[in-house]
């Protein structure tokens, strides 16, 4: 039995029904895991969005900007905001497969040993050649 050809749905919700990524434009570790996400996100229930786009303090106000140089954000349709590892759980629960991973933040500690991690990977991503700048 032959498959039929997948053909990946980019943008299929209106962009009021998406998710909003927001991530460090001049990081270069943060774009590489924006690639991985969008090839992922083969529903298109994301969107992507560097922290410094001039229109982001105005329609995130709720997020302070040193917050969001800090980590990476996911805000849902409603306004609802997840930061760091916790963003990672809900890219988790939003992408197709992501059900093990999301799993396992149930894991008695998985979550607070998954923050120390990631505040760690990001306080170091400055050191490892990407800097907290302003989009060109």
């Amino acid at each position: 039995m032959r498959t039929p050809a997948y053909r990946p749905r980019r943008h299929s919700l209106p962009a009021t029904d998406r998710y909003v990524v927001l991530f460090d434009g001049g990081c270069g570790t943060c774009h590489q895991w924006v690639s991985r996400l969008r090839r992922w996100d083969r529903e298109g229930v994301l969107d992507f969005l560097p922290f410094q786009d001039p229109g982001v303090p105005n329609r995130f106000h709720w997020i302070p900007p040193e917050a969001m140089a800090e980590s990476v954000h996911v805000v849902a349709p409603d306004g609802s905001t997840w930061h760091g590892a916790g963003a990672a759980e809900q890219l988790a629960h939003l992408l197709p497969g992501g059900w093990p991973l999301a799993l396992l933040f149930r894991v008695p500690l998985v979550r607070r040993c998954a923050d120390g991690i990631y505040r760690r990977v990001a306080r170091t991503r400055t050191s490892s050649g990407c800097e907290i700048r302003p989009l060109p």
